[in-house]
């Protein structure tokens, strides 16, 4: 009993590292410093998904990092708020499935009253944090692709046919000549 006991765990343990590459979220990390490029420590974050209108804070630690973990795939804005900087925005990031996105912000000192507001895409986004290579897809890209598989008219069986002989009954494989 002790032996079918230790051999479950044992296969369980073993499985462990394999279970965490099934998950499709993503994350944001960065860190945010000030204009002459120190850390900006207990800056306030907040991350709205433009998708359903949901909210996640998050504050810098002392080295002025951040991170937003096991995000949805989709678009989301960031606003960063620190006591003395201008306040920042980014209204349009694109995050896709089990993507990392690294995003450094540098403040500047704030006057009376402003903020930076960055619109638009921000362009191609080189994935600096692991090693994961991958793509999305809409409906419409999927739906697109080849499809590899032989149908019945494409496939070199298809000419795989009988014919009847004359008046016997009999009938003949033919087989395609190659």
């Amino acid at each position: 009993m002790l032996s079918k006991v230790s051999s479950f765990l044992i296969a369980i343990l073993l499985s462990v590292p394999w279970a965490t590459g099934q998950s499709t979220f993503g994350g944001i990390v960065g860190v945010v410093k000030d204009p002459s490029q120190g850390a900006v420590a207990g800056a306030q974050l907040t991350l709205t998904s433009l998708d359903d209108g949901s909210q996640r804070n998050a504050g810098t630690d002392g080295n002025g990092g951040f991170e937003f973990v096991n995000l949805r795939a989709g678009h989301y804005e960031l606003v960063l708020h620190a006591d003395g900087f201008a306040d920042y925005k980014v209204s349009s990031l694109q995050l896709d499935a089990r993507q990392s996105l690294r995003l450094d912000v540098s403040l500047k000192l704030a006057s009376s009253s402003q903020s930076i507001e960055v619109n638009g895409d921000a362009g191609p986004v080189i994935n600096s944090e692991n090693g994961t290579i991958g793509d999305t897809k809409n409906f419409q890209q999927i739906t697109g692709l080849p499809v590899n598989y032989r149908g019945a008219t494409t496939s070199p069986l298809a000419t795989n046919r009988r014919v009847s002989g004359g008046g016997g009954g009999y009938s003949w494989p033919v087989w395609p000549h190659v």
